[in-house]
């Protein structure tokens, strides 16, 4: 019988189909997210948005951010999308990974600043990317 670990806990339905499929798993959480406070400008026009868990942060220290004071929005994947748009976020661009969203925008714009909502663990292709465009990159970590 083949094992399957998964470092997120599933939902009922996802042991389900793991049962279903005559398989054993293993479970845990191996990564704990911590919001923290950050400060920012009152209006952003261009603002990067690499997860979920970016905007629910976001969400608990810069609420007023999210209603209507960030111009633009980029996001990574269809459920960050999402939740940018229940928040009244206007999104210019979904991509699939972070090497594609920063080809779309280095592509698209020039001399823009943008300011990247993300993990204290993101990857580095977005920002080496738009660092090394005609557009300036703001982190935040969140």
């Amino acid at each position: 019988m083949e094992h399957l670990l998964s470092t997120k806990t599933l939902n009922l339905e996802q042991k389900q189909l793991i049962l279903d499929a005559n398989m054993k798993f293993s479970e845990y959480d191996a990564i704990s997210i911590t919001p923290i406070s950050f400060k920012l400008p009152k209006i952003i026009k261009n603002g990067i948005f690499s997860s979920q868990n970016t905007i629910k942060s976001v969400e608990k220290y810069q609420k007023k951010l999210l209603f209507g004071n960030i111009e633009n929005c980029f996001c990574i994947g269809d459920k960050t999308a999402s939740l940018l748009k229940e928040n009244g976020q206007s999104v210019m661009k979904i991509a699939k990974n972070a090497s594609e969203l920063a080809h779309f925008i280095n592509k698209s714009y020039k001399n823009e600043d943008f300011y990247f909502f993300c993990g204290s663990n993101r990857r580095d292709e977005l920002p080496e990317s738009i660092k090394n465009s005609k557009n300036r990159l703001f982190e935040v970590i969140t």
